[in-house]
């Protein structure tokens, strides 16, 4: 309001020159032949003329700027001259450059009270846009069609190509240009550009995200969707939810973009057959597959099958169950890996996997590695358990003794100290007489002469 007021001041408002062409307007005679010859030449000679041209001559500028009922208002004898005139003077501050300029920077929708010529002034409709993109609105005819000058305005704000003209707004190359630097433009282009598959593609070269403003035909086309995701694999998301819930587009995608199952309908995530088969091109497809797959016994067997990794996308109830662990097992040891530390605590379950391959002990839980009672259990299916045991426990004579009791051939894991200890060496010889060969020298000396 307080800016309104600032341009309805007119006791205080500079006054510009009165131009040669305004003298002439106002002058009886001179003014009914001048404007005669300016309606010709806006009737006849302007509408053919290249914008360039317009605007590369002062005088076709001022004449493009110059309204109709100017002109039919001076041709009316005697006064039309004079109304003109008194019209002018009154909003002489109006066409004042320095004066407008002040008032859109104050202000952009203060463009609104400047006169026609400085409505078609880049320098004044430009400081106006940088004010409040909504000037433009007031921006004269010329300037809105006006690539060049758009293009500015666009690089201000993205949404300025919603008040270019017609022309500019269905011009593809125009609204690629626009749209190098934000995607905003786009949004505000006609739909023949937007319809377009060269020149959607072309956009999404630049900002995968354009395809937010893409047609919905354009979204819903499985070739130019394909094509799209060629360039980045993101573009899956901008799909048509037709498309998403399209088992041989996505799989297409996933070929693509490791994280394209991730905009694949529910439906999808929540089919075994395409949740395995984008596994196959990617193990990381899994992360975005439903609950119920994660939670599925044979759906993540299936899947561990392909690649031992994919446990680590089953759900906590899986890796938790003792059947479906030891399955897992069976086929890989290292799916020991995602157990569980319930089960890793377990003595049945940690004895049941170490039966299946013995490198299941070192994941062991280290209280089960510390345990006497399991470590023995352990050591009499394979004596090669002893090495995986705790500190503890391998410095630990009672325990070691008893390991080389169960299995003489124990003492080859032993620490070299036990190696040398009497009652340890001739307890495991004892058990296996093929121990002595892991005794230390000095025991396996002695041993030998009959010690």
């Amino acid at each position: 309001m307080q800016t309104t007021g600032y341009l309805s001041d007119i006791a205080n408002r500079p006054f510009s020159p009165i131009s040669f062409t305004d003298i002439c307007d106002y002058t009886p005679v001179v003014g009914t032949g001048k404007n005669l010859v300016d309606l010709f030449l806006k009737t006849v000679v302007l509408p053919y003329l290249e914008q360039e041209a317009i605007h590369n001559s002062p005088y076709y500028t001022h004449l493009s700027q110059k309204s109709f009922s100017r002109c039919i208002i001076i041709l009316l004898p005697p006064f039309g001259g004079l109304l003109v005139a008194i019209f002018d003077f009154v909003n002489r501050g109006y066409d004042d450059y320095d004066y407008i300029l002040g008032a859109v920077q104050r202000n952009g929708y203060n463009l609104r009270f400047a006169s026609d010529r400085l409505k078609d002034n880049e320098n004044i409709v430009l400081a106006a846009c940088q004010q409040d993109i909504g000037a433009l609105l007031y921006a004269s005819t010329r300037l809105i069609d006006d690539n060049a000058f758009m293009l500015a305005a666009c690089q201000q704000n993205g949404s300025a190509l919603q008040f270019a003209s017609t022309r500019l707004r269905n011009d593809r190359n125009f609204v690629l240009a626009a749209s190098q630097q934000d995607i905003v433009p786009l949004q505000h282009a006609n739909d023949r550009p937007r319809d377009d598959q060269a020149f959607m593609l072309a956009a999404c070269q630049q900002n995968i995200t354009a395809l937010l403003s893409a047609s919905n035909r354009l979204r819903d086309d499985q070739a130019f969707m394909l094509a799209a995701s060629q360039q980045n694999g993101r573009a899956a998301q901008f799909a048509s939810a037709r498309l998403r819930d399209d088992q041989a587009f996505m799989l297409a995608a996933c070929q693509q973009n490791d994280g394209a199952a991730l905009f694949a309908s529910a439906r999808l995530k929540d089919d075994n057959a395409f949740m395995l088969a984008a596994f196959q091109q990617d193990i990381r497809a899994l992360r975005f597959t439903s609950q119920r797959l994660k939670d599925d016994y044979n759906f993540m067997l299936a899947a561990f099958q392909q690649d031992f990794e994919a446990l680590i996308y089953a759900s906590a109830r899986l890796i938790d169950d003792n059947v479906f662990m030891l399955a897992a097992c069976q086929q890989n040891t290292f799916a020991i890996l995602s157990a569980s530390d319930r089960l890793k605590d377990d003595n049945a379950f940690m004895l049941a996997a170490y039966q299946q391959d013995i490198m299941a002990l070192q994941f062991a839980s280290a209280r089960l590695k510390d345990d006497n009672a399991f470590m023995l259990a352990a050591i009499q299916q394979d004596i090669r358990a002893l090495r995986p045991a705790s500190a503890r426990l391998q410095g630990d004579y009672a325990f070691v003794l008893a390991a080389c009791q169960q299995n003489g051939l124990a003492l080859e894991f032993a620490i070299r100290p036990f190696q040398d200890n009497d009652n340890i060496v001739r307890a495991a010889i004892a058990q296996n007489g093929l121990a002595l060969e892991f005794a230390s020298h000095r025991l396996y000396d002695r041993f030998q002469e009959g010690g």
